[in-house]
């Protein structure tokens, strides 16, 4: 099979001047003793460094030509990113920041007067590791409680998906309060919106691929993946939607089609699966059977057990949350298994120092139902250096 880099080659500067030599030979045109500065000498470098600048363009130009090569420009991604507008009328997503609620506690000293939007710093980590977050909303702190502020990452990404519990800073100077972020009530995160980094290029190109899909008849996840993304596009609201799960066998009669949706950290919400419907619903095919969407059910697991290694219990902790996380998107809606290996690897890469994790929670592998996502709660880690 012939790849992209067997014919588009970006040559060196060093093989165009070599060209031009041979070129030059073969018009019997000599450069031999003739001195750096000579015009005839400097005229074949001058030439070769100008089109070696553009090897690149050249290169990337061809590869954008091809859906097939857009995944070689990790160095201009803006080229796929044409080919998929302008060919397939597909927008790449771009990254999005952390969206959540962290807990303000005020002293009974503290002053009450309302703090506003974008004037609440808080820092976590330190260093060119650090992630910042500003508070979203205007609140007044309550004297002797706390008020949860709702608050967002200053850089998109999913960097800043820090865990639950994690050693917060606040950096604008208000005294007499302090900040954590535990997880919103009946949730298992403070996160309200995962921040995500920019789509790649292999899902870019997968979602072109997926539109014509949505052209066929048949009944598929990756057809009922693009009529929700364009549920929301034609909503002008950023499709929130990452998973999904397709009901094709009639389960509501001949026809029928159920389909299950979560977002990333979380399953949708009640205003997601109406605007779903409201805008499937009226174009729905002729004679088919009823369609309905839900929200993915959850499946909660609790983690329980002894990560052994880190000399830091607090900040292991923290990572634990932070991978735990990190992995339950990671799962399918539904018809899954969450093996115990996988959560054992995601604690031993995401926790610093742990050279080992025993778990007593749970205590085997776990089948994800058909319409259901997975969420992770932390019941008792032990850490022990």
């Amino acid at each position: 099979m012939t790849d992209f880099s067997d014919l588009v080659v970006a040559r060196s500067q060093v093989v165009i001047r070599t060209n031009i030599y041979t070129d030059l030979a073969a018009e019997e045109v000599t450069i031999e003793g003739l001195q750096e500065e000579s015009l005839l000498r400097a005229l074949p470098e001058v030439f070769s460094r100008l089109v070696f600048a553009l090897e690149a363009d050249r290169v990337n130009l061809t590869y954008a030509g091809f859906p097939s090569g857009w995944v070689q420009l990790t160095s201009a991604p803006a080229w796929g990113e044409l080919g998929a507008e302008d060919f397939f009328q597909v927008i790449r997503d771009p990254a999005l920041p952390t969206l959540g609620k962290m807990r303000i506690t005020a002293s009974t000293g503290a002053s009450s007067s309302t703090i506003q939007p974008g004037d609440l710093v808080v820092r976590y980590g330190a260093g060119s590791a650090q992630k910042l977050y500003v508070n979203t909303e205007g609140f007044a702190p309550v004297p002797g409680s706390y008020v949860d502020v709702a608050m967002t990452a200053q850089e998109a990404g999913a960097a800043g998906n820090i865990g639950n519990g994690a050693t917060l800073y606040l950096v604008t100077a208000y005294p007499g309060l302090s900040v954590t972020n535990p997880a919103i009530t009946g949730t298992q995160s403070w996160i309200t919106r995962r921040g995500k980094d920019a789509e790649t290029l292999v899902s870019l190109k997968q979602r072109c691929d997926e539109k014509w899909a949505d052209l066929s008849l048949e009944v598929s996840s990756q057809r009922f993946a693009r009529i929700i993304r364009d549920a929301f596009e034609a909503a002008g609201e950023t499709n929130p939607i990452t998973r999904i799960y397709v009901d094709d066998t009639n389960p509501d009669g001949p026809g029928s089609v159920w389909v299950y949706m979560a977002r990333e950290g979380s399953t949708a919400t009640a205003e997601d699966v109406a605007l779903v419907d409201a805008y499937v619903v009226p174009r729905w095919r002729t004679g088919g059977g009823p369609f309905k969407s839900y929200a993915a059910s959850t499946l909660t697991i609790t983690v329980s057990g002894t990560i052994k290694g880190p000399a830091n219990s607090d900040s292991a902790l923290e990572q634990a949350s932070a991978a735990l996380q990190a992995l339950a998107p990671t799962y399918a809606i539904g018809e899954a298994v969450v093996y115990l290996e996988q959560i054992r690897t995601a604690l031993m890469t995401g926790v610093s120092g742990a050279v080992n994790v025993v778990l007593s929670a749970p205590i085997a592998d776990t089948s994800i139902p058909a319409g259901s996502i997975v969420a992770f709660s932390i019941g008792s880690i032990t850490v022990e250096p």
